[in-house]
C-alpha cells in the first residue's frame, strides 16, 4: 500500500523541524512489516551499517619567507630532524620544476644515486634526510624555481 507524506513549512528550517518531529516517533518496531516470517527472524535487528570517518584535514605548512628560515627547518639544532615526508615534499617540489614528469623522476633518481647511492627516498637513512633536503633545494635553485 503506497504511503505519501507531505511536509509543509514557510521555510526550509520549518520543514526540517516538521520532518524531525515526524521521525522522532518512529522506531524499528513501528516501521517493520511482517510478511509471514517467523517471530525469531522478524525480531533480529538489522545489521549495523558501516560508516567511514572523514580523515582529518591537514593544514598546509607555511613556507619560510627567507632562505635562512629554510635552513632552520632541517631541525639539526634540536632532536626533531626532518622526516621522510619532509624529504618527499622537497622532491615533489623539485619534480614540479620539470615540464615532463618522467624527465623529473629520472633527474631525482640520478640525484639520489649520485649523492646517496640509493634509488628512492625510502632507502635513505634518517641521518641522510637533512642532506637530501639540502641537495634537492640546491637543485631547485639551480633550475630557477
Amino acid at each position: 500500500m503506497p504511503i505519501q507524506i507531505s511536509i509543509q513549512g514557510e521555510n526550509a528550517k520549518q520543514a526540517l523541524d516538521e520532518l524531525h518531529a515526524l521521525s522522532a516517533g518512529l522506531t524499528p518496531k513501528t516501521t517493520e512489516v511482517s510478511y509471514g516470517q517467523d517471530e525469531e527472524q522478524s525480531e533480529k535487528p538489522a545489521p549495523a551499517k558501516r560508516t567511514r570517518k572523514a580523515a582529518p584535514k591537514k593544514e598546509p605548512e607555511p613556507k619560510p619567507e627567507t632562505p635562512d628560515a629554510a635552513a632552520d627547518d632541517s631541525g639539526d639544532d634540536e632532536g626533531d630532524g626532518p622526516t621522510e615526508d619532509d624529504v618527499k615534499r622537497t622532491v615533489r617540489r623539485y619534480l614540479t620544476t620539470f615540464d615532463n614528469n618522467t624527465e623529473g623522476q629520472k633527474a631525482a633518481q640520478a640525484l639520489l644515486l649520485d649523492n646517496f647511492e640509493v634509488k628512492k627516498v625510502g632507502d635513505l637513512s634518517e641521518d641522510q634526510y637533512p642532506t637530501a633536503i639540502r641537495v634537492f633545494e640546491s637543485a631547485i635553485d639551480e633550475r630557477g624555481e
